[in-house]
């Protein structure tokens, strides 16, 4: 029997599971050293089927240094890295696959399509499969610690990325440097020594970073290599970063040093931070690079001019029911200088949304959908890229837009022409159904409203974060950019100019409210309503309370969310990495861009930790199983503000304290509010009583009692 017969013979003896006679064929062939592509992937096939994964890893990647133009190959080495989680592995040689394939049989577009599916079941591993995919003329920096050519995966790396014209730097094993501690690197120098230094080989540009090490510090000039790469080197300002999640920790951990961490944006990272060989990609450099990169849109630092006013943003994911009424409040307004737009964040499977815009079929309704599932900050971020309007607010699928709020923004804009950020009053309203004794609740934070007088002035930024952090004020009366303000559209510019990002951290909206704080001196404040905040139980501040209360909640929301499973949370340090609180969010941010070093007013010594630690605390539920180790968390966290006395003070109140239980959440069927005048001054309602079911009715109750 000629080979090629024996291969066919082997592949049909491997379907019907017929292994063992699969097994005589394949040594027959490998004794008279047959290596024809087809007979490599039945073998690959073959040992994966009798559990012998890294024979049939390695049979693949031998067979690719031969035919390194065969997609069958690739496809057959990405299903295995797939299936054992190594993921950017995987996204690499499917990649390669659809790029050698001869995409003009239908076979071939149904396997692509498959591809492009399973690669969607983990969102960000969908960009990395883009990247690759898509890769021409690009930059790239592989980082390992293994010496040059040691690392297979990398060197198969290379190859696919030089076949499409890209530019590669091969970060190998460093030079450990020994140093006393009182001598510190004059980082010019050596930089201007490494560089020198560069070889190539192969067309790869292969540099040794310097590691110094003394007694008590190790500095890695790791990072520093990156920025020179990416500013001095790459055309375009922007490098695709390739490293295990090791390395990554290492080169993430400068935030605090030049700026330089302000620059990378993890795209996937195993959330073990422990894992040595699972690699990590993350993007570094020009950051509407970065956005084009992860949302598949295009903009510049030239961002188009406005060809509108207003623009509001509407982030829903799988909320079509709420989001109509929502939409109503919107449109009241007759005007065709604003723009709505939707950026549905919906399940696959799921077009309620996208029905209910082509019912509603108005032309200021502007929708868009991503092509892969987004976490809530990135539904953001993606909307925003999509705007027009000189002027941005965005507010949720169950909040609303005041019956005259449009032209009141008309007008403010009008007569403050030069402000980048405007804060106004919102209403908040409680839809039937959020339960927890709120339902119908609905909140007027005065009832001194006019609707001719407008009454505006400034907001320190200082006194007020002071005031935040002291928990005297509510966070949620910082200027968010969602639902209580607003920003130009040249503001962002100057936000991805002073933090190297847009949208950042573990909530976008007190993330912006701070961030807002540090790249001004003041904030114009309109006493004024425009929206009004709505709470469902759909609404993520309600499923966020869930998670507070119960791990359980917090396993739902993972499975029935599972992009958020491969989300690397940003790491403090300071206060553990998940926690649920409001206040936890407000701590956590307030310490992530303090670590961003933007501002002055921004360092932790603001703090008072004990307030921050306890508030966070006291919020735990008693009913939760994780209880302990929640609170554990908190202590192993204290131990890096390096306060011997706090972190006794807080075994002694909390992790020690057998009297500490935490809180109990009591749900309530009854409606526990009181309506009313309250001594802050606000007026507090119960909507049902008004015939109210929805938002836009809310917003007509409103408009019947004050007129505006």
């Amino acid at each position: 029997m000629n080979p090629e017969n024996a291969v066919v013979q082997m592949k049909g003896y491997i379907e019907a599971g017929n292994l063992e006679f699969a097994l005589e064929i394949m040594r027959s062939l490998d004794e008279i050293m047959f290596s024809d592509p087809e007979f490599i992937s039945a073998k690959a096939i073959l040992l994966l089927s009798m559990g012998q994964l890294k024979d049939a890893e390695d049979t693949l990647i031998d067979g690719l240094s031969r035919y390194p133009e065969c997609s069958d190959l690739y496809y057959n080495l990405g299903y295995i890295y797939f299936e054992n989680e190594l993921f950017v592995g995987s996204a690499i040689c499917f990649a390669a696959y659809c790029r050698y394939a001869d995409n003009s049989s239908e076979d071939i577009k149904s396997i692509i399509a498959d591809i492009e599916n399973k690669m969607k079941q983990i969102s960000k591993i969908y960009i990395v499969f883009n990247s690759f995919r898509t890769a021409t003329d690009q930059d790239f920096v592989l980082i390992t610690e293994k010496p040059f050519g040691e690392d297979i995966v990398f060197m198969l790396l290379t190859f696919i990325l030089r076949m499409w014209d890209n530019r590669i730097f091969y970060l190998s094993d460093p030079i450990e440097v020994e140093l006393h501690d009182s001598l510190q690197p004059e980082l010019s120098d050596f930089m201007k020594i490494i560089f020198e230094n560069i070889e190539n080989k192969d067309g790869v540009h292969l540099i040794r970073p310097l590691m110094f090490q003394s007694k008590n510090n190790i500095f890695d000039t790791t990072p520093y290599i990156i920025k020179k790469i990416t500013d001095e080197r790459s055309i375009h300002q922007h490098c695709s970063i390739i490293c295990n999640s090791i390395l990554l920790d290492r080169i993430e951990d400068v935030d605090t040093v030049d700026g330089i961490g302000n620059r990378f944006e993890i795209v996937f990272a195993p959330a073990d931070r422990e894992v040595k060989d699972v690699l990590s990609y993350s993007f570094f450099g020009d950051y509407y690079n970065t956005l084009n990169k992860l949302y598949n849109v295009s903009v510049s630092k030239d961002w188009s001019a406005p060809s509108l006013l207003i623009s509001i943003v509407i982030p829903t994911r799988n909320n079509a029911q709420t989001l109509e009424h929502t939409l109503k409040t919107c449109l009241y307004d007759q005007g065709n200088d604003f723009e709505v737009v939707i950026s549905d964040n919906s399940s696959l499977d799921n077009d309620d949304t996208l029905h209910l815009i082509q019912r509603l079929d108005d032309p200021r309704i502007k929708y868009y959908r991503p092509d892969r599932e987004l976490l809530l900050k990135e539904s953001f971020e993606f909307a925003y890229c999509q705007t027009k309007g000189e002027f941005i607010f965005s507010i949720g699928s169950d909040d609303g837009v005041l019956h005259h709020g449009v032209e009141r923004l008309r007008n403010i804009l009008k007569y403050f022409p030069n402000e980048d950020v405007i804060l106004w009053d919102r209403l908040l309203y409680f839809w039937p159904g959020v339960g927890n004794g709120q339902d119908d609740q609905f909140v007027i934070p005065t009832c001194s409203y006019q609707p001719e007088h407008l009454e505006a002035g400034y907001i320190n930024c200082n006194d007020s974060l002071q005031a935040i952090l002291n928990l005297e004020v509510s966070m949620y009366s910082l200027p968010m950019g969602y639902i209580n303000s607003g920003f130009r559209r040249s503001y962002i510019h100057k936000i991805i100019e002073k933090t190297g990002k847009f949208l950042d951290g573990d909530s976008q909206d007190i993330y912006m409210g701070l961030i807002n704080y540090a790249l001004n001196e003041r904030v114009l404040y309109i006493k004024h309503p425009i929206t009004i905040a709505g709470m469902s139980s759909h609404s993520a501040g309600i499923q966020t309370s869930k998670m507070l209360k119960s791990s359980d909640a917090i396993r739902e929301y993972k499975e029935k969310n599972n992009q958020f499973a491969t989300n690397r949370i940003y790491n403090t340090k300071i206060l553990p990495l998940r926690g649920f609180s409001d206040k936890w969010l407000l701590f956590n941010q307030f310490a992530k861009i303090c670590q961003k070093r933007i501002d002055p007013k921004f360092n932790l010594d603001r703090l008072n930790w004990k307030l921050a630690y306890s508030s966070c605390v006291e919020a735990l539920s008693a009913t939760d199983p994780s209880l302990q180790e929640r609170i554990n968390e908190y202590e192993v966290s204290s131990k890096a503000l390096g306060d011997e006395s706090f972190r006794q003070w807080f075994k002694e109140t909390y992790s020690g304290n057998p009297d500490f239980k935490g809180l109990s959440y009591v749900e309530s069927i009854e409606k526990r509010y009181s309506r009313g005048i309250q001594q802050d001054s606000s007026l507090v309602l119960d909507a049902s009583l008004f015939e109210v079911e929805n938002i836009y009715e809310a917003c007509g109750l409103f408009h019947k009692l004050f007129r505006i």
